[in-house]
């Protein structure tokens, strides 16, 4: 074959190939069209393992505080001398009310609650002349109620301060408006007013005296007890 045939055939192999998408590397060789440029880094084809880091996030709901009362400036500095967290008591409710609205002389403050669980209504009878000390201390004293139904009485505390105290009454706590100097429930709520507002907390009590020493730090666990959850509501089949 001439050299000029040789060149002839040789372009018409490359416009043959061209024409199918093909072409040649720089020695002639085929060149595949799904190879990378030259120059460029061939893909590899190892396996890869994709790896992802799984990342959880732990959300803590905060607790439904229950609403502030309505209060005049004297309330308002008497209730921020209490330090136990009332509001995280649920289902619980503070109000103010005049001493002329009180059910019976003498009586500055009640509340209402079921033994064995959280809930309830305290009313604080505010008297003519009172301070925020002394309105302190009943609200302490009240709320120290709150806590012994919902934390002290579920937990056997009743009977564990019995034993402390060695004094065994026939019934812990009166079942009306009345003084509670001569009740175990008064001595635990005036021991935990002057826990939570140290200063403030009267001490109501002809039992025994107020804990001190090993009798107070005896009492702590029952003085900042867990409390027991609400009731789960009650469904009706209609």
């Amino acid at each position: 074959m001439t050299h000029r045939r040789k060149i002839a055939l040789f372009i018409l192999l490359s416009l043959l190939l061209v024409g199918l998408g093909i072409g040649l590397g720089p020695s002639g060789f085929l060149l595949d069209p799904m190879a990378p440029a030259w120059g460029a880094a061939a893909p590899s084809h190892a396996s890869t393992t994709t790896s992802t880091t799984s990342t959880t996030t732990t959300t803590t709901t905060p607790p439904v505080l229950d609403p502030l009362p309505k209060m005049n400036n004297l309330e308002a500095k008497a209730l921020a001398m209490v330090r136990y967290p009332w509001r995280a008591i649920p289902n619980y409710t503070i109000v103010f009310a005049p001493y002329s609205q009180t059910p019976q002389a003498g009586v500055y403050g009640m509340t209402t609650f079921l033994w064995g669980q959280p809930g309830g209504k305290t009313t604080i009878y505010v008297a003519p002349g009172e301070t925020a000390v002394q309105i302190a201390g009943t609200l302490a004293f009240e709320i120290g109620h709150q806590v012994d139904a919902a934390g002290v009485y579920p937990g056997g505390g009743h009977e564990a301060i019995e034993k402390l105290l060695k004094i065994y009454p026939k019934t812990w706590a009166p079942t009306t408006p009345t003084s509670e100097v001569n009740y175990l429930s008064g001595w635990y709520c005036a021991a935990f007013a002057n826990r939570w507002s140290p200063g403030v907390g009267m001490h109501w009590s002809n039992l025994a005296p107020r804990p001190s020493g090993a009798l107070a730090k005896q009492m702590e666990k029952w003085l900042n007890p867990t409390l027991v959850p609400p009731p789960p509501p009650i469904q009706y089949d209609l």
